[in-house]
């Protein structure tokens, strides 16, 4: 008899198991390291003594070409059925070794491109109160222009996007921006919500935690930021809302060391 019980209770924890919804995962993986991340550095070696990548955003520093150059490992184990990536130089050559090895092309979303202080007060993205937006902020920016010999990697498939419309400042910026991570989560919702897909979005540091702050309420991965080639994850609950699982390719509850960040001593 005891025998039989266990039995059942095999079939019916496999039963709960295979019938348990799925759920979107998205992903988000920050470019590798760039010349403009490694200044900080070299601030006490004089300029003219810094290699020549060191303040080039469109260059990697040797330790970014590592990290470029790891990628297709550290994203073997995972299955995407969709990859976006920002517009920029470096998100797409730090995916790019990737979608050679796996044969694959992408889209290009402009909304994913970086933004910085200068372009908004950081510390007001997403609060109550800011200023209306612009109208369109996906058009009137830079055009984006894909190399030809990038072309079978990358897709734009709305020509008339340009980079983001950005560079107000102060709370103006700031609506901007939270606008701007809107689009994302919009976007994320309306085309993959409620499925059981996994997405790869491959971005920036401050559009990232900012993003993942927004889409999860975990405001503070703005503290901590998220390392360069650094892998994180949010994945869909039954009510809708995203809940944050991985952090720099680590499960979340394996990292006592977030206490910190998510407790912080004032």
């Amino acid at each position: 008899m005891r025998a039989i019980r266990f039995l059942l209770a095999i079939i019916l924890t496999g039963w709960v198991v295979q019938s348990a919804p799925a759920a979107l995962k998205v992903y988000y993986l920050r470019h590798a390291q760039t010349g403009a991340n490694a200044v900080k550095y070299f601030k006490d070696v004089p300029h003219d003594e810094r290699p020549a990548y060191v303040g080039n955003a469109n260059t990697f520093s040797p330790k970014g070409e590592e990290q470029a150059a790891d990628v297709p490992r550290k994203l073997a184990p995972y299955h995407f059925d969709f990859i976006a990536v920002s517009p920029l130089w470096r998100t797409r050559h730090t995916i790019l070794p990737y979608l050679q090895a796996q044969q694959r092309s992408v889209v290009i979303w402009p909304e994913l491109a970086e933004f910085g202080g200068r372009d908004g007060d950081l510390s007001l993205i997403g609060t109550d109160g800011l200023p209306p937006a612009r109208a369109e902020l996906l058009k009137g920016g830079r055009k984006i222009v894909i190399p030809a010999e990038e072309q079978r990697w990358f897709t734009l498939p709305d020509t008339s996007q340009t980079k983001p419309h950005l560079g107000r400042g102060g709370a103006e910026g700031a609506a901007d921006l939270t606008a701007l991570e809107q689009l994302v989560i919009d976007r994320v919702r309306q085309e993959f919500g409620g499925t059981d897909k996994s997405i790869l979005l491959v971005g920036h540091g401050n559009a990232g935690k900012y993003l993942l702050s927004l889409l999860t309420g975990e405001h503070w991965v703005v503290d901590r930021g998220l390392d360069n080639t650094g892998l994180w994850m949010a994945e869909e609950q039954a009510d809708g809302s995203f809940k944050l699982v991985m952090g720099d390719g680590k499960i979340l509850a394996e990292m006592p060391e977030l206490e910190a960040f998510k407790h912080p001593v004032r």
